[in-house]
């Protein structure tokens, strides 16, 4: 079950940063259905037929606060987790440094500007067009990711980042 949550709280956070359609929600649900889980749970029965964006992200946030703990229901420990798959993602080709530059930079102005992304945010910007930013900015991108793999929580993960070893990725 709660891998499950925490696939319908990543789905719920892309639709939060602007990277999903709210129609995810409602597909979370009705395969959770199709599959005979949670047919009991009257939120994932109403999400599957929810048919309005507002009821579908209310239904999503009512399920993720019952089976959340409170810890992993901030959206800056699930941007860090997000990170790791951007991370991926464009190692593998599947996004261009100018697909992750705006996207790094949706989270970073949707967190309040969280100072564990500043480096991140403003050496992917400049990697876009400056060639000696392009090793500051992979540099910066590795250590961010290692830290939110190896990390449960968003205070675990401050308490391990150094702003100091961010600040020698630079040019």
């Amino acid at each position: 079950m709660i891998k499950s949550i925490e696939d319908l709280h990543s789905i719920y956070v892309q639709i939060r940063f602007g990277w999903a359609n709210w129609s995810a929600l409602s597909q979370w649900a009705l395969e959770r259905l199709l599959n005979h889980e949670d047919n009991d749970d009257e939120n994932i029965i109403l999400l599957a037929g929810s048919s309005f964006e507002d009821d579908a992200k209310e239904l999503a946030s009512k399920i993720l606060v019952k089976h959340l703990d409170l810890e992993k229901q901030n959206e800056e420990y699930w941007a860090g987790k997000f990170i790791v798959q951007l991370y991926e993602k464009f190692y593998k080709k599947e996004l261009s440094i100018f697909e992750l530059s705006d996207i790094i930079d949706k989270i970073y102005y949707n967190l309040g500007y969280p100072s564990w992304l500043d480096m991140l945010s403003r050496n992917c910007e400049y990697a876009t067009d400056v060639e000696s930013f392009e090793v500051p900015f992979h540099e910066e991108f590795n250590y961010i990711t290692e830290l939110w793999k190896s990390c449960i929580s968003l205070a675990e993960f401050l308490s391990k980042y150094d702003r100091t070893i961010s600040n020698t990725h630079d040019v």
